[in-house]
């Protein structure tokens, strides 16, 4: 059974199963892709107070894609603990807490809600607390029966939300100068939604319990991503590396996968994959990433071609023009 089901992540998940032939059960509140699957068994209420469809039944495994809040997680969990075996959460590794250092994993410091500076956490801090609050309220309800899957940016078609990796892949098909942030050799880490779908029922399937880092092996970087970008747009376009320090000054904030200052996060993109990969996952080739990507994209209707991330070409265009006359 999943929880949620038709967003990014949910679809991928119902596909996957169905390719191994397993029976699901969706529970959401009808909002979001309501006639996604209308084979399928969907159960309609709210994990934030309307449960009742879900007690008495039976499951093997209970997959939670959509939950923030701990005692969301822990009435579902409580609740459904009495009738089925496994409960998978996929959680975020926004969890940890110190990225200083290269080779973070699943034993490394975390964000709690209980820390005495919890009140000065910024949002993205609260949010990593407050995941780190839903794998213990799952763990809680089903002890030793728990998987809590940190997942790095989730990418791939059908990111209709965030839009991160397609701007990449978008900026690509348009040509000319590519304003590239930060340094070529600056680590990039992320998973591609259809890995992650599939590794989630492998897990299901095999009874895989515990905690995972759930992202790409180490080793990737900035210049190789957007150069995959370059090769499946097929446009002739040039990058031009602009340096971090710049870029803050010039009060940019948001060019997708650009860690802004180094100082205090040189582990950014350098997490250990380590568990995962000894526990089965795998990933695609980045290229084939790419390819994807962009060929979902160009298939969406303009009116969908919208992006809530990135800059826009205009400031690009002042952003290089600025960084030429200041290098020349």
């Amino acid at each position: 059974m999943i929880l949620g089901g038709t967003g990014f992540l949910g679809p991928h998940l119902v596909q996957a199963a169905l390719e191994k032939g397993h029976n699901l059960t969706l529970f959401n509140r009808g909002k979001s892709g309501p006639n996604l699957f209308p084979d399928l068994e969907t159960l309609k209420g709210d994990r934030a107070g309307k449960l009742e469809v879900l007690q008495g039944r039976k499951w093997d495994v209970v997959i939670d894609t959509s939950a923030f809040f701990a005692v969301h997680v822990k009435n579902s969990a409580e609740l459904l603990a009495p009738n089925a075996d496994h409960y998978i959460f996929v959680s975020s590794v926004a969890v940890y807490k110190d990225l200083s250092k290269p080779d973070v994993d699943e034993n490394s410091p975390v964000y709690r809600m209980d820390d005495e500076e919890f009140s000065s956490y910024s949002p993205f801090q609260a949010y990593g607390a407050s995941k780190h609050a839903c794998e213990m309220a799952a763990e809680a309800a089903f002890p030793g029966k728990t998987t809590s899957i940190r997942s790095d940016t989730i990418v791939g078609p059908g990111d209709h939300a965030h839009f991160r990796y397609p701007y990449w892949t978008r900026r690509a098909t348009q040509g000319g100068e590519i304003l590239a942030p930060g340094k070529p050799s600056d680590p990039v880490q992320y998973i591609d939604v259809r890995d992650l779908a599939q590794w989630i029922i492998y897990c299901a399937e095999n009874s895989v319990y515990g905690t995972y880092t759930a992202t790409s092996v180490p080793g990737y970087n900035m210049e190789l991503m957007i150069e995959d970008c370059q090769v499946a747009a097929d446009t002739a376009s040039s990058l031009v590396w602009v340096d971090s320090a710049f870029l803050r000054a010039q009060e940019v904030v948001d060019i997708p996968f650009w860690v802004p200052s180094r100082e205090n996060a040189s582990g950014a993109g350098l997490l250990s994959v380590e568990k995962a990969r000894q526990h089965g996952l795998r990933e695609r080739p980045k290229l084939q990433t790419a390819i994807d990507v962009l060929e979902w994209y160009l298939e969406l209707p303009p009116k969908k071609q919208n992006f809530v991330v990135g800059i826009s070409p205009e400031r690009e265009a002042q952003l290089l023009q600025a960084w030429n006359s200041r290098q020349s």
